[in-house]
């Protein structure tokens, strides 16, 4: 297998990798925390067994980087339920910017509210003065000649072509 772009990877672990990652410098590999069993558990034939318990039920798997979304769309469609972490770490992330620091659970809180409304449509139109912000520091960063802030939230929209 040739791979052409070491950014495109998507690690699945059960467990920390993290040292293992900055030692191969792939500090900002995609990373899914995997909480499911498969073949090694589940019988032949048998669908796999999610890892949603009475405290989590909407379970524990968990997706981190740029193919989070992909990743959890790929496990939902196999019936296995799979949390993305990745844009409102870096919006949180890049408010210090501001000096604003978020308290402990914040992305608990932000996909608990995502979830509460979740029937309300989002649009793109109003991306300036909602994310419009987030975006500019990207910009900046990038001008400046450093790494983006929000990677993920620069990417989106441009493949939605809002920017």
């Amino acid at each position: 297998m040739h791979i052409n772009n070491i950014a495109d990877l998507v690690f699945f672990q059960n467990g920390m990798l993290e040292p293992w990652f900055h030692g191969k410098s792939l500090g900002d590999a995609d990373q899914v925390l995997a909480y499911f069993a498969a073949i090694a558990i589940s019988k032949l034939g048998e669908p796999p067994i999610d890892g949603k318990t009475a405290t989590n039920p909407e379970g524990l798997t968990a997706a981190f980087g740029k193919w989070a979304s992909a990743v959890a769309a790929r496990l939902n469609a196999g019936g296995l339920s799979c949390k993305v972490f990745s844009l409102a770490a870096e919006l949180a992330a890049a408010a210090a910017e501001k000096g604003i620091a978020f308290e402990n659970g914040m992305e608990d809180r932000l996909y608990a509210y995502s979830r509460a409304v979740a029937h309300f449509p989002t649009v793109v139109k109003e991306f300036k003065w909602r994310n419009g912000w987030f975006y500019s520091l990207s910009e900046k960063a990038i001008a400046e000649g450093n790494p983006d802030p929000c990677p993920l939230h620069t990417a989106w929209p441009k493949e939605l072509k809002v920017v």
